[in-house]
């Protein structure tokens, strides 16, 4: 009697189903994320940290309507996903996971800029307590021009040096320059006349010169009303 032969043994489990559970894990994770930017969203739309005008509501629809569009994209990816886990399809599997993971991706990024703005507004209601050194510094360094209006809403005439000396440093920011011009309208003074006067020499650009030239005519208009 011959010796009986040894049962074939099943292949051993690879990695490749592991590793595909755990591809798709990841990718249903990204779809989790993706979900919980879109809430954040809807939360700031219903919620703002600044005040808002008359055309706050054109903003939410066209806010609303990349959102959905984005969202809708995003979940679709999910079922195609889906689908091609239950049929076996690769093609149908891998278009899925790319439309879920981008698209979550893109909600997170414009998440992070809602965050963003938030806190910068959060910052901007600590303005009126700040000095004007705390106000000029934030202005340069982050380029905020809302610090500069901070600054008129002081009304300290020792906001006038430092922006005289914003506004003649051609490096800076043009939004900032702007702001400036602004501010020196309202401050006046000799000082803020000679500055303005020496950045209408300097700076080229139509709206450049038509800024100053307003606020030139308003400081003027201000030293004939006071004589």
């Amino acid at each position: 009697m011959g010796a009986m032969k040894p049962a074939p043994r099943s292949p051993p489990a690879g990695g490749g189903g592991r590793s595909r559970k755990a591809f798709t894990g990841a990718v249903f994770a990204f779809l989790g994320a993706g979900l919980l930017a879109l809430l954040y969203h809807l939360y700031d739309l219903k919620c703002p940290s600044h005040f808002v005008g008359d055309m706050y509501g054109i903003e939410v629809l066209f806010r609303l309507l990349v959102l959905l569009t984005t969202a809708g994209a995003m979940l679709l990816g999910a079922v195609l996903l889906a689908l091609g886990r239950i049929r076996g399809s690769k093609p149908l599997e891998t278009a899925g996971s790319l439309l879920v993971v981008t698209l979550s991706l893109v909600l997170l990024a414009l998440s992070l800029g809602i965050v963003r703005e938030r806190h910068k507004d959060a910052l901007r209601g600590s303005y009126p307590e700040k000095s004007v050194e705390e106000l000029i510094h934030l202005a340069r360094s982050e380029k905020e021009w809302q610090a500069i209006d901070a600054l008129v809403l002081k009304n300290d005439p020792a906001a006038v040096r430092p922006l005289c000396k914003m506004l003649l440093e051609s490096n800076e920011d043009a939004r900032l320059h702007y702001s400036a011009v602004r501010a020196l309208a309202h401050f006046g003074g000799e000082e803020a006349l000679a500055a303005l006067e020496q950045a209408r020499s300097m700076y080229h650009g139509e709206y450049y010169r038509t800024t100053i030239d307003y606020a030139l005519e308003e400081l003027r208009r201000k030293g004939g009303q006071q004589q």
